[in-house]
């Protein structure tokens, strides 16, 4: 989750967002990933993905966004991953820690386009 508080209200939001969404044990096939802001239960944006045969056990997910500015007040967007123990981890067959969270850290890029 990050707080954001945008720069005028006179602007659209873009927001990319990217994540390693896998499993380190056999849970499931099916992962996904959904944003979400403060003020609303309902997700902004959703992306999935299947992968049954393959050793990879995961997904590089990846969000865009597009939404107008909501003023000059705080909000909190949050990245919430589904079915997949582990984010962000190392993906050689199941996912390890293998490197570190800061190799694999989110990206979360919001850009701020005058209107």
């Amino acid at each position: 989750s990050q707080a954001y508080t945008p720069s005028t209200a006179n602007c659209d939001l873009f927001i990319s967002c990217s994540a390693g969404v896998r499993e380190r044990t056999n849970v499931a096939d099916d992962v996904g990933m959904a944003l979400f802001i403060s003020d609303n239960t309902n997700a902004l944006r959703v992306v999935t993905d299947y992968n049954s045969v393959s050793v990879v056990h995961g997904a590089n997910l990846m969000i865009t966004h597009k939404m107008p500015s909501w003023g000059v007040s705080e909000k909190t967007f949050s990245l919430r991953s589904h079915k997949a123990n582990s984010v962000n981890y190392a993906a050689f067959g199941y996912a390890e820690e293998r490197y570190g969270a800061a190799t694999h850290a989110s990206l979360f890029i919001i850009e701020e386009i005058a209107t």
